[in-house]
């Protein structure tokens, strides 16, 4: 392998062994390209169906970003679930590179079982609920297939094992430095009053964890303003208005922690507007009829708009 064509190693590479290396000739070869599109022409022969993949390494080079008649209908790569920063900048800059490839449709997801559940990742151990209705509801706004991983409708924070609890080998071979990956991978708790919050009548592989006793499905079903109430009112929102669902996607140049983008389809635009801070941010962005999906708290002041919180709001424009 050429020395020149390694770059630094950084935290990244340091946090796991396979990061110290590029895979050029043992993964992620520019001949899958020929072996997705063959899957995808398999696929086709029935009715109704979606086939999309997972690229952690070399994306772009694996063939995750080919056009649904190329490759795969789809696929999602691990910017988004690497992201630990919160703010617009991420999200801009996974749609900045997806614009060199216009032909792909985009499955966007910011968590499954590899990586730090979202609440947490983004806010820390106390992070509010209001930070995982914001998270939902960008996850259902942006271009693209919304992958959403299971105890996220919830709003649930990592759970906390100690090491004797693990599963995975690589949290126990990274031990203390990483918690693991089972952290995000223990049951749903569906019933707050039910043996092991009702997933199952045995013992689970890994444990429930307590601090989602009070996020079961039993009780936020019970709270209209429940993190798993408001996943569920969004999606018909979304699923209600196409440019929500097939529209492109146009970002309007804002400064943090402000994130505004328009989703177009056909004749009809959709502004999207999301304070992805924890304190108030204002917009003088013109904005039109407000629609009824809204979270957090929103005043006009002098012309702008005040969001507070976590706050977003959807306009017809």
């Amino acid at each position: 392998m050429n020395r020149a064509a390694v770059s630094p190693r950084d935290a990244s590479a340091w946090s796991h062994a396979s990061n110290m290396q590029h895979h050029l000739h043992d993964s992620n070869l520019i001949e899958n390209a020929e072996a997705l599109d063959d899957i995808r022409r398999v696929v086709e022969r029935h009715t109704n169906c979606f086939v999309m993949g997972e690229f952690s390494e070399e994306p772009e080079r694996s063939g995750c970003f080919l056009a649904p008649d190329k490759g795969l209908h789809s696929g999602y790569s691990f910017p988004l679930l690497e992201a630990r920063k919160l703010g617009p900048e991420f999200i801009r800059t996974h749609y900045e590179m997806l614009a060199h490839y216009p032909a792909h449709w985009p499955s966007i997801a910011f968590s499954n079982h590899d990586v730090m559940r979202t609440l947490t990742r983004f806010g820390g151990k106390d992070a509010p609920q209001s930070l995982a209705k914001v998270m939902l509801a960008l996850l259902f706004s942006l271009k693209g297939t919304a992958l959403l991983y299971q105890g996220e409708e919830l709003g649930l924070p990592q759970a906390k094992l100690r090491r004797d609890q693990l599963r995975d080998p690589v949290g126990d071979l990274y031990w203390p430095y990483t918690g693991g990956r089972d952290g995000c991978r223990t049951p749903m708790p569906w019933d707050a009053d039910a043996p092991q919050f009702g997933f199952t009548s045995g013992e689970p592989w890994l444990p429930l964890s307590p601090t989602h006793r009070a996020l079961a499905v039993s009780e936020q079903k019970k709270d209209a303003d429940s993190t798993l109430s408001f996943a569920r009112e969004f999606l018909q929102f979304r699923k209600s208005i196409p440019a929500m669902r097939y529209g492109e996607i146009e970002f309007i140049d804002t400064s943090a922690p402000l994130l505004v983008f328009t989703r177009v389809h056909e004749n009809e635009r959709i502004r999207c507007l999301f304070n992805m801070g924890a304190n108030e941010c204002a917009s003088d962005l013109p904005v039109g009829q407000m629609l009824a999906m809204k979270s957090g708290e929103v005043r006009e002041e002098g012309g702008r708009l005040i969001l507070g919180p976590y706050a977003l709001r959807f306009f017809r424009s």
